[in-house]
């Protein structure tokens, strides 16, 4: 259920329990919100404003398109209808404003032309669709216009209950109030405050058309039936079930409006079919159906709310118009203040009327007047399938005890009269004991039944076994065993092995078995050498580095500096002596320590045994 107040505020809720899913705020932001409704496939949200336009969103908050209704001029927007190919909106002009879903392209959306042009002389209020291509809509003076979609030009005109009709039965009386309807206009109000001027106005112009009885032609009778009839039609609902009983003079549109008037229409010969007040000495009220269209609920800006059923109601054609309302089934006060939006819809078998007030409350109700909750609540429901009233169950009870209390005489007489007490409880009642399972009712009655749930069949007969009969014998006690009829076992024979390699091995075709090849453990002879795994300069260079190390072993060690390295003695068996080299140029001052040498040999100098070698430190 999704629910918008004035300041734009959409909120998500979830019809099982109760609980908020989602907001966001400021739809239009400081613009007041006059209407909500969604597309067919319900994944689109259309919000109305007074301030001329309409937004497309998604349940995330995300506007998709603003249509711009009025020019970017304010205007407030009564109702909006979503059709297949294009998007109807009405409430601030005498014509008809639609969207083509073609100019669905870019975010701004301006409106396209009508074809129909103007047919209403007040500005439309209302508007209801019913497919294939049938649109009603209703003005502020009552009138119902019948368009088709596919031309959209006007087919009929509903004006029995409007004020251009009277006009020219009553010249005193109509005057008067079209002046005082005149100096209204829907483009300068919020719909909510349509219904409290509407009830105002109503009150004038009962008062007016009392002081002007004097100097008017038309009988009083007359003037009090034509001040009873509300003006402007605030809703429409074409009812889809009764789509073929318009060619039988059956209506299948119903609206209201102005003082409680509820009317029910004929679209194919335009005729009205009933008319009945549903709600008395209020202002304008607002309606819906259920989607059998088996219930109308109806609300006013009492907070009250009434459920009838208009299953039979006006389906058949007649010479006047119905003036008794149907049968009412319900009536509650879910508010406290005035209802601005009335839904009804089914869960788990239950019909629930969802409303909405102004007094700040969503509340949830069935049809029979049983309160589910309000949105929001702290404690949260479970909609269970359909209970009835509290009334029904009452009468079922007290019927019931009706049906127990009067016994026929079959079952009054049922006493034994032959009975007497037993002789034992008599002569010996110390020692005597009452069998409750063969004296009592209750014993009897409960055997019974534990006989009846499990029967256990016994054989019929019992077989003359002979441990059976041993007593009869005289033989000894033997056990069931002894009847058994047993004999020696047979000798066990020689048993036969089954060939192994017959069975488990395969047999080559030449007979012989091929040998089994050797492991790589075993095939490996020579030792790991390591010239011809690695290549012969990393090996010369891992041969100096060793040197070089023992070298800093000598220097580091005091008592061996006299004695000879292994570079001297390496340096003397050589033609040339080597001298160390360091790999690098320049000199790094920031890091000390031993840095990489190598050996480059200096030619001119003869080989001597007291060669000297020195190495390059970083200070």
């Amino acid at each position: 259920v999704v629910s918008v107040c004035q300041v734009g505020t959409i909120i998500m809720w979830l019809i099982d329990t109760g609980q908020k899913v989602k907001q966001f705020s400021k739809a239009h932001g400081s613009s007041e919100v006059t209407c909500l409704t969604q597309d067919p496939s319900e994944t689109r949200l259309f919000t109305g404003s007074t301030d001329g336009t309409v937004k497309v969103w998604d349940f995330n908050g995300h506007c998709y398109h603003n249509l711009e209704c009025a020019g970017g001029q304010p205007a407030d927007v009564g109702q909006i209808l979503v059709l297949k190919r294009s998007v109807v909106v009405v409430g601030w002009a005498r014509c008809i404003t639609v969207f083509r879903n073609s100019a669905f392209k870019e975010f701004h959306v301006k409106p396209s032309e009508w074809k129909g042009g103007q047919e209403h002389a007040e500005d439309i209020l209302s508007c209801a669709f019913m497919s294939p291509h049938t649109l009603a809509t209703g003005s502020y003076d009552g009138e119902i216009v019948i368009w088709n979609t596919n031309s959209e030009h006007a087919s009929r005109h509903c004006a029995h209950r409007s004020r251009r009709n009277l006009k020219s039965r009553g010249q005193n009386f109509t005057p008067s109030i079209v002046k005082e309807y005149s100096t209204l206009s829907v483009s300068k109000r919020v719909m909510d405050d349509t219904r409290s001027r509407l009830s105002e106005l109503s009150r004038n112009n009962l008062k007016r058309s009392a002081k002007s009885r004097s100097g008017t032609s038309l009988s009083s009778k007359t003037i009090e039936e034509q001040s009873d009839v509300g003006w402007a039609v605030v809703r429409l609902i074409f009812l889809e079930n009764r789509r073929n009983t318009a060619a039988s003079s059956g209506a299948n549109l119903v609206s209201c409006g102005d003082r409680g008037w509820v009317r029910f229409w004929n679209t194919a010969q335009c005729t009205l079919a009933a008319e009945y007040v549903a709600h008395e000495k209020v202002g304008s009220i607002i309606m819906a159906t259920d989607p059998s269209n088996h219930f109308i609920a109806t609300a006013d800006a009492e907070g009250f709310v009434k459920v009838w059923d208009i299953q039979e109601y006006a389906v058949s054609s007649v010479d006047q118009p119905i003036t008794d309302p149907p049968l009412l089934v319900s009536q509650f006060q879910p508010h406290d203040d005035q209802i601005n939006s009335l839904e009804i819809l089914e869960r788990n078998e239950r019909l629930l009327i969802i409303s909405a007030s102004s007094d700040c409350t969503v509340a949830v109700w069935d049809i029979n007047g049983i309160r589910i909750g309000i949105f929001g609540q702290e404690e949260h429901w479970k909609i269970e399938p359909y209970q009835p009233p509290k009334e029904m169950k009452a009468d079922k009870i007290q019927q019931r005890e009706e049906d127990n209390n009067s016994v026929t005489p079959s079952e009054e007489v049922n006493e034994d009269p032959q009975w007497e007490p037993c002789k034992e409880a008599i002569t010996e009642p110390h020692t005597y004991r009452v069998n409750t399972w063969d004296k009592t009712v209750l014993g009897k009655q409960y055997q019974s039944l534990r006989v009846q749930k499990r029967e256990r069949k016994q054989p019929t007969t019992i077989p003359d076994l002979p441990y059976l009969q041993w007593e009869k014998t005289g033989a000894l006690l033997a056990g069931p065993y002894s009847a058994l009829q047993t004999q020696e076992l047979k000798p066990v024979q020689t048993l036969i092995k089954p060939d192994a390699e017959k069975y488990f091995y395969k047999t080559p075709l030449n007979g012989q078995f091929q040998t089994r090849l050797p492991a790589l453990a075993e095939t490996l002879t020579t030792s790991f050498d390591e010239k011809s795994m690695f290549p012969s300069y990393i090996l010369e260079f891992e041969k100096k580095m060793k040197n070089y190390h023992i070298v800093l072993l000598n220097q580091n060690q005091p008592g061996r500096k006299n004695e000879p390295s292994p570079v001297q003695n390496f340096g003397s068996q050589n033609e040339q002596i080597g001298a160390i080299v360091p790999l690098f140029a320049h000199r790094n001052t920031s890091s000390k320590g031993p840095v990489g040498i190598k050996m480059q040999s200096v030619s001119g100098i003869q080989k001597s045994s007291a060669s000297v070698a020195s190495s390059f430190t970083m200070d």
